[in-house]
């Protein structure tokens, strides 16, 4: 049995130690792999409202909402800071640690996940975005 964690952040209790103890949980636990996603307050939603309503909505570009960029104002973090945090964790989680213990019990197709997200999550994207 192989176990996928998947992680949301940016609630109004995250702080920067949230996303960070939660990548070593992760790690400490053996997971195998991760997801971790941005807090998006989607249309329709009681969350979105509640955004809208309290003016921490900083964009209506649906195209940035996709659970990867920050789009509204967290209360303890900025929203740069949620992003870029959450990309910088996942490419920790997916360390070169990680990709050489796949590749030596020929785990391939997990050392090929940690290739992808190492290579996705290696440098800011471009327009203020976390990654492209």
């Amino acid at each position: 049995i192989h176990i996928n964690g998947m992680f949301v952040f940016g609630a109004d209790t995250d702080d920067l130690n949230t996303i960070r103890e939660t990548v070593e949980f992760a790690i400490d636990n053996g997971i195998d792999t991760i997801q971790f996603a941005v807090l998006t307050p989607l249309p329709g939603t009681t969350f979105f409202e509640e955004m809208k309503k309290t003016d921490r909505l900083l964009t209506t570009d649906w195209t940035m909402y996709d659970a990867q960029h920050a789009v509204f104002k967290p209360l303890l973090l900025t929203p740069e800071t949620l992003q870029t945090e959450t990309f910088r964790q996942m490419g920790r989680f997916y360390s070169w640690k990680y990709i050489l213990g796949h590749l030596a019990r020929f785990n391939l197709h997990y050392a090929a996940i940690g290739m992808f997200c190492k290579y996705a999550t290696r440098k800011p994207g471009r327009n203020g975005s976390a990654r492209s």
